[in-house]
């Protein structure tokens, strides 16, 4: 199958006239990016305010056959190896004929269009083609494509003016008895963060740029709002939009008080009008909570799954309230898992080990002990797992002789170990409570 232009035809449908992107920055989870904005999509390439060269589509054509024909996956191409063969910076290289570096610019192009996506690595940065543009043949090498011709005048040098650079990323710890969304923006966002507000139509327009300058206990502080986001303003809020059928207008100038919006549920649960959509909705989108939905005219975001499932909500204890009749019934949930659940993998679960654990978490569980995360394994157990200050931690009860198996490791000494817990009475849970204080202590 030809893609022989597509991928212009995707970079025209994702991007326009001041759309913000970012750079890829450093490290997983990245660090160091730096913001820039699209500045045209004209008939024969983009161009951007950090560039003084224009990114042409055939070149981005080229590009990406090279990519696809070594096997779909390539580093970007760093300061210290970017004009090594088979990294993005040397097939850009290459169809431009020059050496002006690019491949920093281009890589979230190809991204924020959808024709790839970024490979969490600790180190070089790497990007992979999605579908329609992965291998469809055996590889061979990006010299048989033809090149683009060369510009007849020589590129000019790229702008030496470089962005204000941003602080550190500094992950969020994660927080004893958190509810899923709070845990999704801990493990997703933290102080350094750069985000987009979503602009205005599609594609986007008039976007501007904001930072994460802390999470903290109880919610998120930006640099462009003068208070904090709150964790439970947020919790309301995706439980609002669900409620409602999972996808609503985000609420812009024009209509930002009107019921059914995002704006709305957010003005109902802080009890005052101040707007923070244009704020929370990349938040949301950004800890994979929600996704835009392409409209010409009014922003809409839906939820995505498990989020859109009321189960998933329901994990995160009441405030105030014991966490173990929450525990409970997001493992009585799992009686709608059938054979083959994951990917034709993983076995039903039996309904009498799901009522024992559902009614052991229930009167049993310490109301003084973290709330954890429920897990279905594929070999028919549940695992309750906590992600503490001072270690990973997961619990599997054997249905037949209710014998506990804890499993810990603590990543900053490389240090792990199991505790055997005999959980089928109060004494059992009880230990397990005390269990998790010393593990959560550890970390003071």
């Amino acid at each position: 199958m030809s893609t022989e232009g597509s991928v212009e035809q995707a970079v025209r449908q994702a991007l326009g006239r001041g759309c913000i992107l970012l750079t890829p920055g450093k490290g997983y989870p990245p660090r160091n990016q730096k913001s820039f904005a699209v500045t045209a999509v004209g008939n024969t390439s983009v161009r951007v305010d950090r560039l003084t060269s224009e990114i042409r589509f055939d070149v981005l054509e080229y590009a990406v056959s090279g990519i696809r024909d070594a096997g779909g996956e390539v580093p970007i191409g760093g300061k210290q190896d970017w004009a090594d063969d088979g990294t993005l910076e040397r097939f850009l290289q290459d169809a431009r004929g020059n050496n002006t570096r690019t491949s920093t610019y281009v890589a979230p192009i190809l991204v924020e269009s959808g024709i790839a996506e970024y490979v969490p690595a600790p180190r070089a940065k790497r990007i992979r083609l999605l579908p329609p543009y992965t291998p469809v043949q055996p590889p061979h090498a990006a010299a048989d494509y033809p090149r683009p011709p060369a510009p007849t005048a020589k590129p000019a040098q790229a702008s030496q003016s470089m962005p204000v650079s941003k602080p550190t990323r500094i992950p969020a710890k994660p927080r004893i008895g958190a509810g899923p969304i709070e845990q999704a923006v801990r493990q997703a966002l933290g102080s350094g963060c750069i985000l987009r507000t979503p602009g205005r139509g599609y594609p986007p327009r008039n976007q501007e740029s904001f930072e994460v300058i802390d999470v903290s206990d109880t919610g998120v502080k930006v640099n462009k709002l003068g208070q904090e986001i709150h964790f439970e303003v947020l919790e309301y809020a995706v439980t609002g939009i669900r409620d409602v059928g999972g996808a609503v207008p985000i609420g812009g100038k024009q209509g930002w008080a009107d019921s059914g919006t995002l704006e709305r549920f957010l003005q109902d649960a802080r009890g005052n009008n101040t707007r923070t959509s244009t704020y929370v909705a990349p938040i949301l989108v950004a800890c994979g909570i929600a996704e835009y939905v392409p409209a010409p005219g009014a922003k809409w975001i839906v939820l995505t799954s498990p989020f859109a499932e009321p189960s998933v909500l329901s994990a995160a204890a009441p405030y105030g309230e014991p966490a173990g009749p929450a525990i409970a019934d997001q493992i009585a949930d799992l009686r709608r898992l059938p054979d083959g659940w994951r990917n034709g993998e993983g076995v039903a679960f039996n309904p009498s080990y799901l009522d024992w654990m559902a009614d052991a978490c229930r009167r049993l569980y310490p109301s003084h002990a973290p709330v954890p995360v429920v897990c279905p394994t594929t070999y028919g157990l549940v695992s309750l797992e906590w992600s503490l200050p001072a270690a990973e931690v997961s619990l599997e009860i054997d249905p037949e002789t209710h014998q506990g198996e804890l499993v810990w490791a603590n990543a900053r000494n490389a240090s792990s170990g199991e505790i055997a817990i005999d959980m089928a009475g109060s004494n059992g849970w009880a230990s397990l409570a005390d269990c998790l204080a010393r593990f959560n202590g550890a970390a003071r």
